[in-house]
């Protein structure tokens, strides 16, 4: 219970109360993208430079059935997460929102250094497996493009991505690297690997028609009599969050715990869509919200919501977009104050390039 609700109140206290002024907003996009980029770094370690004695142990023990993969030829990169599917799906929507900060800032380096960011995590999420990560990412660019009302951003993002997804689905570029060849998969509905998740929901679900209220927030397998019919129910892997709600809450608790997530969602939107006139406003307003919903399809697929540090993150994120509206007219003074200190830093360089040549 304290994992399902009460953590979740205490992030949008926690950010609401910090991240409440233009110098806070920024350095904390800069703090997460800062600790991104060391995620990607971290994983580049592990490929070239290798694994620890702690990593090498728990990859051939518990996470070797998921994690070493086509006969030991494939390792899934977890970086300094949990495990693989957890960075893939942070790294996905991660990568969504710096994306789109670096798109509409107006200052060239944070629009540098959020686009260099973007392209290091996108290596790192082709480097965790992560299937659902590649269908994460679309997701959040498209939620984005419905956002961002503007026909200069909506035409190069559609083409470069109708590029890319093309490749992708429609060509075999790129077949020879492991990786890319699992991230392909994803868009493959005969991948029996892919399917395994189907086929243990349709198992919970015959259990579930007995149990509206769930078998319990809480109960493990320990807890259940063996003889006890929902024993069999606690040990199917849930593979996804909503449905480890589902069993824990039942039909009753996944459709309260949804209508949710879909009502701070739509808040976001409105905020984002009617409240701000900002540009880059709008832009970390819009890639926020890009982001929850990267996050929580990722959690519809994999058990990952909730795990350190994606529900901090992307739930935070949800409560900056509500502040957003109140610290507009300061964050317009800050960035023009900014912008303004940029120009005169050119004019005294011109200045003194032109006087060295007299």
């Amino acid at each position: 219970f304290r994992l399902m609700a009460l953590h979740l109140v205490w992030i949008v206290l926690v950010f609401s109360l910090y991240i409440s002024d233009p110098k806070s907003l920024t350095l904390y996009l800069r703090l997460w993208a800062g600790l991104s980029l060391y995620s990607a770094f971290y994983t580049w370690k592990m490929i070239n430079i290798g694994l620890t004695p702690a990593e090498n142990a728990w990859l051939y023990s518990p996470g070797n059935a998921t994690h070493l993969l086509n006969a030991g030829t494939l390792i899934r990169y977890w970086s300094t997460f949990n495990d693989a599917a957890s960075y893939g799906c942070n790294a996905s929507a991660s990568a969504v929102a710096f994306l789109i900060f670096g798109i509409t800032s107006k200052r060239k380096f944070d629009k540098i250094f959020f686009l260099l960011t973007a392209a290091a995590v996108i290596w790192g999420m082709f480097q965790s497996g992560t299937r659902t990560a590649m269908v994460t990412l679309i997701a959040g660019f498209v939620v984005y493009l419905f956002l961002a009302r503007s026909v200069r951003i909506l035409v190069p993002c559609a083409i470069i991505g109708g590029f890319f997804m093309f490749i992708l689905i429609f060509t075999n570029i790129g077949q020879g690297n492991q990786q890319i060849r699992r991230m392909r998969s994803a868009f493959d509905k005969k991948d029996a690997s892919a399917n395994v998740r189907d086929i243990n929901k349709a198992a919970i679900a015959k259990y579930m028609d007995e149990a509206p209220w769930g078998i319990g927030i809480g109960m493990l397998t320990k807890d259940i009599p063996a003889n006890n019919k929902f024993n069999r129910l606690s040990r199917i892997p849930p593979d996804s969050e909503y449905v480890y709600i589902w069993v824990r809450t039942g039909i009753v608790g996944v459709t309260v715990f949804t209508c949710c997530m879909v009502l701070i969602l739509i808040g976001g939107c409105l905020i984002v869509l009617f409240r701000l006139k900002s540009p880059s406003l709008i832009g970390i307003g819009g890639g926020l919200c890009a982001a929850f919903v990267s996050i929580q399809l990722g959690g519809y697929a994999n058990q990952i919501l909730y795990m350190y540090p994606n529900g901090l993150t992307f739930f935070g994120g949800m409560a900056i977009v509500y502040i957003l509206p109140y610290i507009e007219p300061e964050w317009i003074k800050y960035e023009e104050s900014r912008l303004a200190k940029i120009e005169e830093k050119k004019r005294l360089k011109l200045e003194k390039k032109l006087a060295s040549r007299v």
